[in-house]
């Protein structure tokens, strides 16, 4: 994320200190958390490890849990339209292991609410492995929507990653395994049901020749394990494999790159079927072809793509994208899609095998201009999704899945930010406006906050590091129906991370969501606050940078 410090342990965490993301997180560590850019669906939000799109065929969404900072090299946001590793993205971040200069490291962690953590790596020049263990029992109090305290809300987590790299060779595994236990939403009376369980493995797999013809594959390999609050359990499994044939050329001081995707999943699991009549398994496949020029005419900076996309059971769909740039801003205009996910077309009961993919359009405009210590940035972005896919009750029983309608979206971020050899400082706001014309005549979308901002301050004193991160989110919309009942209140963070370097310790104290009052993000699913943890890193390199 260029050089920003990094706060907290998570990818969530630094997630938040980019504007106009909200992350929509169900409370405490393993529960789900989602992206989302501009107010759009965490769907239109492109996820990238490695080269490749993690794949996600089931909901068409990328849980980020699991991804905790510790063993990834390289975590990149781009704020633009995204065509080349997905079909339609309003925005991508890129995941990356890359080995780099010696390196050998053992961390501890130990924080409130029963978390505890050990981490530990080891890389050379071509080589790099990074293993951590992470447990916490999540039993933090609350007193929104009712006062209590979480129970039986345990998470375990063992993750992996092994990259080696020789000449035009690149080849990575990295994977996790983890078990938790889910407490149901709260209720006036506290917990509604008794807490479920979820057991989870993933398995990605790369490989990589880099020349002027790359090519490189992926697979993707999960388990999940649900057992319900009434004991009854459902497995499901998911196997993909995906491969990205890569050309980059130069012709007359224009570069055309192509690329050709090909991917296949199979997903096993109990609640797909057709109508109400189950299905052993699914199978799918999807192709694409993308391509890319960049130049300069002038003094304009110019970059055009194209994509053309097929999903198995559709027609073949084009992607377009146009990037003006000059000197302090530009413009970008795009169109893509989304294809439907297999749950929203096979969910037994819910989902329609006849939908069709939503078709998104975003128009933006940016512009920068740096003043010695100073930075301004400003990005005017709107953004439609036509055929939107809602799933609507038709009984207190019955739902389905229907395309209706379209969602619109205009977003305004602004950023000032001031940067010197012993402070960084950036101030961030955002303000947008999502409406719903599919179930509502222009209600404003669910879980869209209008206002988000951002205060973030890292000053070094000596061999102390002092890292400050204000967020506020306004009130915000649980659902489409009108009234104060379907809002929840705004609040406002606070967190402080203190880090003292010497040439072979790191030691951090985090003082994470600092208010008194518990909050929720989503409906009924109240959040940790007020944490605190202790981080020791014991580090021999002979990159101080590492640190």
């Amino acid at each position: 994320m260029g050089a920003w410090a990094v706060t907290g342990t998570h990818l969530s965490q630094l997630l938040s200190q980019v504007e106009g993301l909200y992350i929509r997180d169900y409370g405490g560590e393993g529960a789900l958390k989602t992206v989302s850019l501009r107010g759009l669906s965490p769907t239109f939000t492109a996820i990238t490890f490695q080269g490749f799109p993690v794949r996600q065929p089931q909901l068409g969404i990328v849980n980020i849990a699991p991804y905790f900072l510790g063993g990834f090299s390289e975590v990149v946001f781009s704020g633009g339209g995204e065509l080349g590793y997905h079909t339609g993205a309003a925005g991508r971040i890129d995941l990356a292991i890359r080995p780099r200069s010696s390196t050998q490291w053992v961390e501890g962690r130990l924080g409130r609410y029963g978390e505890a953590a050990l981490e530990a790596a080891i890389g050379k020049a071509h080589f790099v492995w990074h293993g951590g263990a992470l447990s916490t029992l999540n039993r933090y109090p609350y007193d929104q929507p009712v006062r209590g305290i979480m129970g039986s809300a345990a998470y375990r987590i063992l993750r992996s990653g092994l990259a080696f790299q020789r000449g035009r060779w690149e080849a990575t595994l990295w994977g996790f395994g983890s078990e938790q236990e889910v407490p149901g939403p709260i209720g006036l009376t506290g917990p509604r049901l008794p807490p479920e369980y979820l057991r989870e493995w993933q398995l990605m797999p790369t490989l990589w020749y880099r020349s002027k013809w790359s090519l490189g594959i992926q697979s993707h390999h999960s388990s999940l394990l649900y057992r319900d609050y009434l004991g009854l359990s459902a497995p499901a499994y998911q196997h993909s494999l995906q491969g990205i044939l890569r050309r980059e050329w130069l012709i007359k001081q224009e570069t055309i790159t192509t690329l050709l995707y090909a991917a296949g999943d199979y997903l096993q699991s109990p609640r797909i079927g057709i109508g109400f009549t189950p299905l052993p398994y699914i199978r799918q496949a999807e192709l694409g072809l993308w391509i890319q020029g960049k130049g300069t005419w002038r003094a304009w900076h110019y970059r055009w793509e194209g994509r053309l996309s097929w999903l198995e059971r559709f027609q073949p769909e084009p992607g377009a994208l146009l990037q003006i740039e000059r000197k302090h801003g530009g413009i970008e205009v795009m169109r893509g899609l989304r294809w439907p996910s297999l749950y929203e077309r096979y969910w037994i009961g819910y989902g329609r095998s006849d939908l069709r993919p939503e078709r998104f359009y975003q128009i933006q405009g940016y512009g920068r201009y740096p003043l010695k210590s100073w930075t301004f940035k400003s990005t005017l972005t709107a953004a439609w999704i036509q055929d939107r896919i809602l799933t609507i009750p038709l009984s207190p029983v019955r739902w389905q899945a229907y395309n209706l309608g379209y969602v619109q979206t205009l977003a305004v971020e602004m950023q000032i930010s001031y940067t010197t050899p012993h402070i960084q400082l950036r101030l961030a706001i955002t303000h947008t406006q999502a409406r719903d014309f599919s179930a509502a005549a222009g209600r404003p979308l669910p879980y869209v906050p209008p206002w988000m901002g951002l205060l973030w301050l890292n000053r070094y004193l000596g061999p102390i590091q002092l890292i400050y991160q204000g967020e506020f989110v306004s009130e915000r919309p649980i659902s489409l129906a009108p009234g104060a009942l379907n809002t929840l209140p705004p609040y406002l963070l606070h967190s402080l991370s203190l880090r003292w370097k010497r040439p072979h310790h790191l030691i951090t104290l985090h003082l994470s969501r600092w208010r008194k009052q518990t909050y929720t993000v989503i409906s009924s699913y109240p959040m940790p606050v007020r944490q605190i943890l202790i981080e020791w890193r014991w580090l021999w390199s002979t990159n101080p940078l590492q640190l």
